[in-house]
């Protein structure tokens, strides 16, 4: 099974390794840390990450925006603030939010379940594009035995002219 990747961006390098420590001991997961949005931004294009925790209040970036990136290159992002207008406004844009300081109980079942809903997704597709997968191939054996009638009819009528 492959190890769950998340990316934490915090501009407090404190708080960044306590997630780490968290996550990983925890998870098991591997973490990287950013302490910039920018930064953050070229770790996604040249990674893969399971789940992002995003700090709202980036110097360099605004969260939610990072989130939003993070959604293009399929990563669940978990964004979170100390400040309760921020939180406010948070939840108007349907990302998963945390309010800092919270426990490292509230951290890991927000994580867990994000992932779990993530996994949930892909099995489901998975599993559409089996059905996909097989329904076009009964379409395709059943437009071959059509072509096959319609050709052994045309070669009736042939047959038929000829005598």
């Amino acid at each position: 099974m492959a190890v769950t990747r998340i990316l934490v961006v915090d501009d407090e390098p404190a708080l960044c390794d306590l997630f780490r420590g968290w996550l990983h001991g925890n998870l098991g997961a591997e973490v990287e840390c950013s302490l910039t949005g920018t930064a953050a931004a070229q770790m996604m294009i040249g990674g893969r990450y399971d789940l992002a925790l995003i700090d709202a209040g980036l110097p360099d970036t605004p969260g939610v925006a990072l989130a939003g990136m993070a959604a293009t290159y399929d990563t669940p992002a978990l964004l979170m603030s100390g400040r309760p207008e921020v939180i406010d406004r948070l939840d108007g844009f349907g990302f998963p939010t945390l309010k800092k300081p919270f426990p490292v109980t509230r951290l890991l079942g927000e994580a867990k379940g994000i992932l779990r809903h993530a996994a949930n997704n892909i099995r489901g597709v998975k599993s559409s594009a089996a059905e996909m997968h097989r329904r076009t191939r009964a379409l395709k054996a059943a437009m071959a035995e059509a072509h096959r009638q319609v050709d052994g009819m045309a070669a009736l009528r042939v047959d038929a002219g000829r005598k």
